[in-house]
């Protein structure tokens, strides 16, 4: 029950809120990106660019805007002065150089913008509503009061020293998800259609739609969701770090079997996480599949 900051984890409540607004008619995959943005910042050298390219990172935006630095006043703490008006400015005067796959931050805090101007509330109070209160997910949030600052867990980084927790005036959902294990458990049991609720079908939707190519012939990306193709069945996993914390979540749907790792440490947990998930699949439950 401690809490944690998760890094890019967010990036899969983000791809699930917006496949529920979706399920509601409030957003299509298939919208226009400049349709959901103001007048003067719609670029219309991005007028084919969607929804679904930001989600699948098939937008070729770079991993972080350009010229995103000089906003930076704390290498620990990246996003605390680059405003969501710096985010459309760099949309508005952006060039496509390429298409194709490419991981991106960028991708996200686009996403964060359109669903603000689509339901008229903050990231959060849409979290709240769709998935973090019909899942039971009491101890996860974006928005860090001063007043929550304490109560996440020290986060250490690689010299062994503390670090202050993020803070954001944009990309929260790219990087913004504070959370904890049991509460990531029970969003793992929803994407495993195991938490009886209806979330277990409107998320069930997100696995029906063809990863679109990414890393290689092995590794696909999804509705936020990374995919591995191990033959007997797919994982599906993302991570997530921050200066001083770092974030394994990683699932078999086939065999409803998942691992959350949290750590407030700059090291990695990925390996863990993904030899845990193999060890259970292939050690301690029989496949039939």
């Amino acid at each position: 029950d401690d809490i944690f900051e998760t890094g890019s984890l967010s990036k899969l409540l983000t791809a699930s809120l917006v496949s529920l607004l979706e399920a509601e008619g409030k957003l299509s995959f298939d919208s226009k990106i400049n349709n959901h943005l103001p007048t003067e910042y719609q670029n219309p050298r991005l007028d084919t660019l969607t929804v679904s390219h930001l989600l699948a990172h098939q937008s070729g935006f770079p991993k972080r805007p350009y010229y995103f630095g000089k906003k930076e006043k704390d290498i620990q703490n990246p996003y605390a002065h680059y405003k969501e008006e710096d985010l459309l400015k760099f949309y508005r005067d952006y060039i496509p150089r390429k298409g194709g796959f490419e991981y991106s931050h960028t991708n996200y805090g686009l996403l964060e913008l359109v669903i603000n101007k689509v339901t008229g509330e903050s990231l959060q109070d849409n979290l709240e509503k769709y998935i973090f209160s019909p899942l039971g997910m009491e101890s996860s949030f974006v928005d860090l009061t001063e007043q929550k600052t304490e109560v996440l867990v020290p986060g250490y980084n690689r010299a062994m020293k503390t670090v202050s927790p993020w803070s954001f005036s944009s990309f929260k959902a790219s990087e913004g998800l504070k959370s904890t294990a049991a509460d990531l458990v029970k969003y793992l049991r929803a994407n495993m259609e195991m938490s009886g609720t209806p979330l277990d079908k409107l998320l069930d939707r997100n696995f029906t739609i063809t990863s679109k190519p990414g890393f290689n012939s092995r590794l696909g990306v999804g509705l936020g969701w990374h995919e591995i193709d191990m033959h007997k069945f797919k994982i599906y996993m993302h991570t997530g770090r921050t200066s001083g914390y770092n974030a394994f979540a990683g699932m078999v749907r086939d065999t409803r079997t998942g691992v959350i790792i949290l750590s407030n440490s700059s090291i990695g947990t990925e390996d863990l996480g993904m030899q845990i998930l193999r060890m259970i699949n292939y050690n301690w439950k029989r496949l039939n599949i």
